[in-house]
């Protein structure tokens, strides 16, 4: 059974005195950090709610930090729920990965699609359509990981 915390990672202190705020994972004797992107330091953190504390004095924009925390558990309990669902054993290494490409996801594709908007809209439409194409098959590609094609890339 795996125990999910969220922790102000102390044995990581940063220059300015802040500690980074991690989802630490524990499987089987084994822990894993997730690092969520935010810091804070000691003052700043309860540790019985694993959030920041609701004090403008000491975090400023407290309730945003702790919006994203809770969003950062409803991705991990849907996760979780997926792996049920689909009846995977899985490892920490396994839910780390799910984990951050959920995170990751999206951000090429949505890049992509501005940039054929904005050489469409400014009239560059041979170099649109060229990217268009290598869209399609970077979806195509990323969608069939067993493609033999795929296979020789890696």
């Amino acid at each position: 059974m795996a125990k999910f915390r969220i922790v102000l990672n102390k044995s990581n202190v940063r220059r300015n005195g802040s500690c980074p705020v991690c989802l630490r994972i524990t499987q089987n004797n084994k822990v894993k950090y997730i690092d969520l992107g935010l810091s804070a330091t000691v003052e700043q953190w309860n540790s019985e709610t694993e959030r920041f504390k609701k004090d403008k004095r000491l975090v400023s924009n407290y309730e945003n930090y702790n919006a994203l925390l809770n969003h950062y558990e409803e991705r991990k309990d849907t996760i979780l729920s997926k792996f049920a669902h689909e009846q995977i054993e899985w490892s920490i290494n396994r839910f780390v990965e799910e984990f951050i490409s959920a995170s990751k996801r999206g951000r090429v594709y949505d890049f992509w699609s501005r940039l054929i908007y904005e050489l469409t809209s400014s009239g560059h439409i041979g170099n649109a359509k060229v990217y268009e194409r290598d869209l399609h098959l970077f979806v195509y590609m990323t969608a069939k990981p067993n493609n033999d094609y795929f296979q020789t890339l890696m």
